[in-house]
């Protein structure tokens, strides 16, 4: 017989008769990551569990105006840089 990939798979496979479950994502209720369930094809039991991967992408923004405004901001307006105010600590 031959060997069933069941493991790290994109979708919930049967380990007994290899049936492919579309739409894994319906499998548990509740936000389980791990449950039993029963095959749609052969109707063996078998557990499952979900591995959630996160990762995360940034990129650039190339707003030349709000890379300027950044610069002119040298905190002038700020209260601790006015004279009649005098210092504060």
């Amino acid at each position: 017989m031959a060997e069933i990939d069941h493991e790290f798979t994109k979708e919930i496979v049967c380990p007994y008769c290899g049936y492919v479950h579309s739409e894994s994502y319906d499998f548990g209720s509740g936000g389980e990551e791990d449950s039993e369930a029963e095959c749609g094809r052969c109707d063996r039991k078998f557990s499952w569990s979900r591995t959630i991967s996160v990762s995360y992408s940034t990129s650039k923004i190339d707003d030349d105006e709000e890379e300027e405004d950044d610069r002119e901001d040298d905190g002038d307006d700020c209260w601790c840089h006015d004279p009649d105010m005098g210092a504060r600590g």
